[in-house]
């Protein structure tokens, strides 16, 4: 989930018990409006992804999908 975030461009990764580097950080977005808003945008487009409805909904079809695999190799119905 943490490389999705930063892949998309919706999150900053700093250094674990680092306030400085926390704070360098948000500078950085407070003094870029335009890199502020490309984060929010980003962080609205993977945030419905990453709602628990939508994990739930994710890991059901890949429940799914692996019981229809299942059942191809073992030759019997899908439970």
């Amino acid at each position: 989930m943490l490389s999705a975030v930063l892949l998309s461009g919706a999150g900053l990764l700093v250094p674990f018990d680092d306030a400085d580097s926390l704070a360098d950080a948000l500078l950085q977005l407070l003094r870029d409006p335009a890199q502020l808003q490309a984060m929010r945008r980003a962080s609205e487009r993977i945030g419905s992804q990453l709602s628990w409805p939508a994990v739930g909904d994710t890991l059901a079809n890949a429940r799914a999908r692996g019981a229809r695999v299942y059942a191809t190799i073992d030759g019997g119905p899908a439970p």
